[in-house]
């Protein structure tokens, strides 16, 4: 089956995949846009949703992640008013080594969703998979 732009589905939605990993969230949303207005295929609309909550999830686990350094930086600073010296270096660089983990973990599953796609196939995500079912009205079950 094509798209309206006369490729196939698999490859258009290998290619959100890749777009999504590279080009991260505004790309992910243009695609996603795209595909919601102008395309028919149910698998390809759902694809593109289900690469939008991906790139929007490992943002949010991004910023998660990031919030832990600045609280340790801001109860540094508090503690800086009374000279009092409180460096816990080891869970910043515990951080650090989580962003580089997830970093390494989307990379993976982004390519292997990609891989999947080109059959017009996926990988099953229970937790991604049944937020999109709760919130997208033409996701499958």
């Amino acid at each position: 089956m094509k798209t309206k732009l006369g490729i196939t589905v698999g490859l258009f939605g290998a290619g959100i995949y890749l777009a999504s990993l590279a080009g991260g969230t505004l790309v992910s949303l243009l695609l996603l846009a795209y595909v919601l207005l102008f395309e028919e295929n149910d698998w390809l609309k759902t694809t593109a949703v289900k690469a939008t909550t991906l790139v929007l999830c490992f943002a949010f686990a991004s910023i998660l992640i990031g919030i832990v350094p600045d609280g340790i930086r801001l109860i540094e600073s508090f503690f800086g008013i009374f000279n009092v010296n409180f460096n816990i270096l080891f869970v910043s660089r515990m951080m650090l080594f989580f962003s580089y983990a997830l970093s390494l973990v989307k990379t993976i599953l982004f390519l292997l969703l990609t891989v999947k796609a080109l059959d017009q196939g996926t990988i099953n995500l229970a937790p991604v998979d049944q937020l999109i079912q709760k919130h997208y009205k033409d996701a499958k079950e």
